[in-house]
């Protein structure tokens, strides 16, 4: 009897031991800011937003109209002529119209 008590109380006590660290690695943490863009836009006389935390741009491409958000994939498109819209951080919308020309 006697060593069936001390093989459970050693058996508790493992697990006693372990259950901090298996509470603690089942914990998921969240970053912050996780919804923000920082935007730079700049025109060769001014700059229009500087590391700016934005929600979402809005930006014509070749491919067509698309909105940019903080963490979702990311690609590689052309832009075309068109709308640039900025939503910013505290619902505000500004709108800019971008003409290309650029020369090869």
């Amino acid at each position: 009897m006697a060593a069936l008590r001390s093989i459970v109380t050693s058996s508790t006590l493992r697990a006693a031991r372990r259950a901090p660290i298996a509470a603690t690695l089942g914990r998921r943490g969240y970053a912050e800011a996780a919804d923000k863009i920082k935007l730079s836009l700049v025109l060769p006389h001014e700059a229009l937003y500087s590391s700016q935390d934005v929600v979402q741009v809005n930006i014509s491409a070749v491919t067509g109209d698309m909105g940019i958000l903080a963490n979702h994939a990311p690609t590689i498109e052309p832009l075309r002529a068109g709308l640039l819209e900025v939503i910013e951080s505290a619902g505000a919308s500004k709108k800019f119209y971008s003409k290309l020309r650029a020369k090869c």
